[in-house]
């Protein structure tokens, strides 16, 4: 019942009857899984919204919590490695990206997910997007200091001038510093080695509308 309320976008019913189950079998981990899944589906919702930043921050911190929740019940379930991973992809925190995929990759015997999982890993290590100056960027943005954010995003394009990643960091950086035209090149520049993504087409027209 609650996946099939899932699939059909009502999520809040979903959440509390896989709370439920959690509630009526604490030691499977399964609920938990499905829990974080509803979680991300939530937090993807409130990224693409007009939703305070605080607010998206719950929701990928609960993400996080469930699936911890899940590796302390069981720290070699699979598919909470592998799920995990690619939200740790998603949100761009690259290093502990790899560290799940690693595990997915040494244990799991599903062919197709290992193919997406090895596909991911080597897109990172292509891109260089477990690199510290591609991180420090990214945690000097989110902290406010921005100009080093700047910093550290524009070594990074120079290093690996075909991420798209960097790019949208880099015009995140400058967004927030109000230099609107340069971010917009910034912009322009990651959606030439992407398909388009919600953020960064919102980024690109925030720099438009300014």
């Amino acid at each position: 019942a609650a996946i099939f309320k899932a699939r059909n976008g009502d999520l809040q019913l979903a959440e509390e009857l896989f709370l439920s189950l959690r509630g009526l079998f604490p030691e499977n981990p399964q609920p938990l899984v499905n829990l974080a899944l509803i979680y991300e589906e939530q937090y993807r919702a409130t990224r693409s919204s007009d939703t305070p930043e605080e607010i998206s921050s719950h929701h990928k911190q609960a993400v996080l919590t469930a699936y911890q929740q899940v590796l302390d019940i069981d720290p070699l379930h699979l598919d909470a490695h592998f799920n995990l991973a690619f939200f740790h992809s998603e949100i761009d925190e690259h290093e502990r990206c790899i560290r799940h995929l690693d595990v997915y990759i040494k244990y799991s015997s599903d062919e197709e997910k290992l193919e997406q999982a090895r596909t991911l890993k080597e897109q990172i290590d292509t891109d260089g997007l477990a690199d510290d100056v591609f991180q420090n960027a990214l945690e000097a943005i989110h902290n406010g200091e921005e100009q080093k954010g700047i910093e550290h995003a524009r070594r990074f394009v120079q290093e690996h001038p075909n991420a798209w990643n960097g790019w949208f960091i880099l015009g995140w950086g400058l967004r927030r510093s109000r230099q609107y035209s340069e971010a917009r090149s910034a912009f322009e520049r990651a959606l030439q080695l992407v398909e388009p993504q919600v953020d960064l087409l919102n980024e690109l027209a925030i720099c438009n509308l300014e």
